[in-house]
């Protein structure tokens, strides 16, 4: 399994010795972990924001 940037993955196909992705099974974007995380906070936010109001307000 591999996990990086494309530009980190290029850079290692270049200039690494000995790297290679002739026996890669998985190839795990960080961006797209980044995004999924970020989605992910933005869901708990708003569950969180729609539960504190739940009629218990001060008035």
């Amino acid at each position: 399994m591999q996990v990086g940037t494309p530009g980190r993955l290029l850079d290692h196909l270049k200039d690494t010795k000995g790297f290679s992705l002739t026996k890669l099974k998985y190839l795990v974007h960080i961006l797209c972990i980044f995004t999924l995380f970020l989605i992910y906070i933005i869901l708990l936010l708003h569950l969180y924001l729609d539960h504190s109001d739940c009629g218990m307000s001060g008035t």
